[in-house]
């Protein structure tokens, strides 16, 4: 059992923040609570479990009528199945509830999704055409039950160089987006660069764009990250 704690100095509004940690106190168990101090409603309590074929995480704010988070996974190399939900204890109701079914093998990895508490319900599958180039294609439909529309999308992605991708996508809405994302320079080897690691390690957006379709118009808007 491995006891941690963590007392940064400096946090936003000058409030201590801590967190305790309680490592493995059964196999595969692990404990944390955080809290700031002097604020009595900061306080949170996470129990993660973790197993070669399953993953669990529940977390609840130490208040008068917290919320609830849980989370879990069960599943092998070839597929898994996976939940994500919250309850607010203050009004009686889930505030999120996500399921997701999905099956893999080398290339096409596959999946079946309820979201948005049962109300929009989603499948997707994704198709490596050449690992070389990490040229792909995927595809995408949606279901939402409150309007019953459909949404069909489809993308495909190819690198231009190791440094740079390519991405496209179009949905049956006629609204199309392309992203080329471009990193400058390889990511740093662990312990090189503190300070920037995190930087490096972002790849920069030098050209997002939108197009809308309409009948005989194409109307496009740049957006520069």
């Amino acid at each position: 059992m491995l006891w941690a704690f963590d007392h940064p100095t400096e946090h936003l509004m000058h409030q201590p923040f801590t967190t305790i940690t309680v490592d493995e106190p059964a196999s595969g168990l692990k404990t944390i609570l955080s809290f700031k101090v002097p604020d009595q409603r900061s306080g949170k309590l996470e129990v993660q479990y973790l197993h070669d074929y399953a993953g669990i995480s529940s977390s609840i704010k130490l208040t008068a009528n917290p919320i609830i988070n849980f989370s879990g996974v069960v599943g092998t190399n070839g597929g898994g199945l996976g939940t994500d939900v919250s309850f607010d204890t203050k009004t009686g109701c889930f505030t999120k509830c996500n399921t997701r079914l999905s099956f893999c093998n080398a290339d096409l990895p596959a999946s079946l999704a309820v979201n948005d508490k049962g109300d929009t319900l989603n499948a997707s599958y994704y198709h490596t055409v050449s690992p070389l180039t990490d040229t792909a294609v995927g595809g995408e439909i949606s279901h939402s039950f409150s309007t019953n529309e459909n949404t069909l999308t489809v993308g495909t992605q190819h690198s231009l160089d190791p440094l740079t991708m390519l991405k496209a996508r179009v949905n049956n809405f006629r609204k199309a987006r392309a992203l080329l994302q471009h990193q400058w320079r390889p990511r740093c080897q662990p312990g090189m660069l503190p300070n920037i690691v995190n930087v490096l390690q972002v790849f920069i957006q030098l050209v997002i764009w939108n197009c809308v379709i309409f009948r005989n118009e194409v109307a496009f808007s740049w957006i520069t990250q």
